[in-house]
């Protein structure tokens, strides 16, 4: 069985505070990717309080995003609506929101992974959210194949995309 998560595609991070030309492109791709998919799906949401600029993530990136109840926090709607489609012919599958600080979820075990042979990512800010997402994943289940689909994901910048495709390929994670 496998599994898709799908990476802080939020407003904020699309169109929002921290917008991006390349994740505002790979939002058609992933879509589309949801469109052929099966299996299960979950998705994360970057997710900070009011008090973003007095934590040490807003020290060093002073602009607030992702606060949650805000429309910055929300998944992209195309995105949403993509999921929300695929819930309707896949009842049976399983779909989880994760909120998580930016520096990737700690609590991949509470999601009882085990009956999954593969797990992949797909998502925004490929050397932030994603690499350190799928790290986190690959600590708490050494054993599950997990991949990242390098032309769904996109970085703070290109060159931050390479090096983070890179690390994860050094890191037994497959790229695809």
């Amino acid at each position: 069985m496998r599994n898709i998560i799908i990476v802080d595609m939020q407003k904020d991070f699309i169109d929002g505070s921290l917008k991006n030309n390349d994740t505002l492109k790979t939002v058609p791709l992933i879509c589309k990717f949801i469109s052929t998919w099966k299996d299960d799906i979950f998705y994360t949401l970057d997710t900070h309080k009011k008090n973003y600029l007095s934590t040490q993530e807003g020290v060093n990136l002073p602009i607030i995003h992702c606060v949650k109840n805000t429309d910055g926090h929300k998944l992209n709607k195309e995105i949403y609506d993509a999921i929300q489609k695929h819930k309707k012919l896949h009842k049976n599958n399983r779909y989880e929101i994760i909120e998580k600080p930016a520096f990737g979820y700690d609590g991949w075990k509470k999601q009882k992974l085990n009956n999954y042979n593969e797990v992949i990512f797909v998502g925004t800010r490929t050397d932030i959210c994603v690499i350190s997402n799928v790290l986190a994943l690959k600590n708490a289940y050494p054993e599950i194949r997990i991949s990242v689909v390098e032309n769904l994901c996109s970085g703070t910048t290109r060159k931050d995309h390479k090096c983070a495709i890179q690390i994860m390929k050094c890191n037994q994670i497959n790229i695809i």
